[in-house]
């Protein structure tokens, strides 16, 4: 804290400029913080911290979290849902090679703190964060590297089989970055100026509006209700609609008009209220690539999914039969045998914890994986099935009533329109 900045004055790589536009330097990062002062006083008189503080808190250390940089430019900021994954995965990691007994703390306590950052981060609001994405990507990142420059390393892997790891690896990558491109966002509109263009246009050019409103002084805005079916629209009720729809319902109605983002909601589309968008066939918000799944990027999303699952078990299986004596099956199948020795040394307990942790992550993506097929095999998505189970319209929890899904042409051809990206945005023959 060296007093208000000045154009004129460089600045060096550990120096900064703070979010009041003072110098300050990244050694002074512990110094001179009243909300943490503050916040440990109320944790030592063991009384409740106030959300203020701690809100003035976080945006202390997230401003004091600093990258010393060369280029003329002082330290960068690093945002700490990027910094707190990479920090603690590799750490977890690296405790967990210490012994089976460190290996199932770090596994349990390693969820609990990104889940505990996150609510921290978030502070209970519904916003956008990359925590989940940084995290994953992170692991990834981290797991491929071992095997990579430590597993291959035994001498066990043949060439075919890290050829298949590499490829899998970057058609995983290619699938994360188009599924973190446009979902499918409906574009924002006027509701005053599709109002006048529908009083304009519509009200004095359709034949009958003339009669209605000499003969029987009807007002435009009535005769464009009736024209356009906005009217029925707006007021078609719950007990109208048999089919799971995926705007939901207010008060009894159809919500077919989105008032956040100020334009028609068509059929199967959906309200992020993370995102704050509106979506084409939305799915879900899935906080691990911190992007809406909709009708753009759900195959990739799907795929990416898919490549997870198989490079998982495909690399931790190939991880356990190196570090541990293998036995064959059938004269083509290895499975681990002797494991014994894994925390003798660093590499061979790094490529171990490695593998389990993968094995964890891996099967927890496997259910996401088997959510999304059940999902696509009767053409819906998590938004329709949610509504559907709110209407009492589902069968086991998982699937939608054939006859509440007009959408489902049957196993086949659901999987046809979803790989071609030809899913209709209509219910049946109801285009509303």
């Amino acid at each position: 804290m060296y007093g208000k900045i000045s154009a004129k004055d460089p600045l060096c790589c550990c120096e900064y400029v703070d979010k009041n536009s003072e110098r300050s330097h990244v050694l002074a990062s512990c110094c001179d913080c009243e909300a943490l002062d503050s916040s440990c006083d109320h944790c030592i008189r063991c009384k409740p911290i106030p959300q203020k503080t701690l809100n003035d808190m976080i945006d202390t250390i997230g401003d004091r979290c600093r990258l010393p940089m060369c280029f003329g430019k002082g330290a960068i900021q690093i945002r700490l849902d990027t910094a707190i994954p990479v920090l603690l995965v590799p750490s977890s990691i690296l405790l967990a090679t210490l012994g089976p007994y460190f290996t199932a703390f770090s596994f349990c306590t390693l969820p609990l703190m990104i889940y505990f950052f996150y609510r921290v981060l978030t502070r209970d609001k519904l916003i956008r964060t990359d925590i989940f994405y940084t995290f994953g990507l992170t692991s990834v990142f981290l797991m491929f590297y071992t095997f990579e420059f430590v597993v291959i390393g035994y001498r066990e892997i043949l060439l075919w089989e890290n050829i298949v790891v590499v490829i899998l690896f970057s058609l995983l990558l290619i699938c994360l970055i188009r599924a973190r491109k446009d979902p499918g966002v409906l574009q924002k509109s006027s509701k005053k100026s599709n109002e006048s263009y529908l009083k304009n246009h519509v009200a004095e050019s359709h034949p009958v509006a003339h009669i209605l409103k000499n003969s029987f002084a009807v007002s435009d805005e009535d005769i464009t209700d009736c024209i356009t079916d906005r009217a029925s629209t707006k007021s078609l009720d719950s007990d109208q609609v048999n089919w799971a729809d995926s705007r939901g319902f207010i008060n009894g109605k159809l919500n077919t008009w989105c008032s956040q983002c100020d334009l028609r909601r068509i059929p199967r589309s959906g309200h992020c209220p993370i995102c704050r968008i509106c979506v084409r066939i939305r799915c879900h918000h899935c906080l691990w690539i911190d992007r809406c799944v909709g009708n753009n990027n759900h195959r990739f999303f799907f795929f990416g999914l898919l490549l997870s699952v198989l490079l998982g078990y495909y690399g931790s299986h190939l991880t356990l039969t190196t570090i541990c004596t293998p036995k064959m099956y059938y004269d083509w199948f290895l499975i681990p045998d002797d494991c014994r020795y894994l925390y003798a040394d660093l590499p061979t307990a790094l490529c171990f914890v490695s593998a389990i942790y993968t094995i964890i992550f891996t099967t927890f993506l496997s259910f996401i994986l088997l959510q999304q097929i059940l999902l696509i095999s009767q053409n819906a998505t998590s938004q329709e099935l949610h509504q559907a189970s709110i209407r009492g319209y589902t069968t086991c929890i998982l699937f939608i009533r054939k006859k509440n899904n007009p959408n489902d042409r049957g196993l086949f051809w659901n999987w046809i329109n979803f790989l071609g990206g030809n899913r209709k945005e209509r219910y049946g023959h109801y285009d509303i």
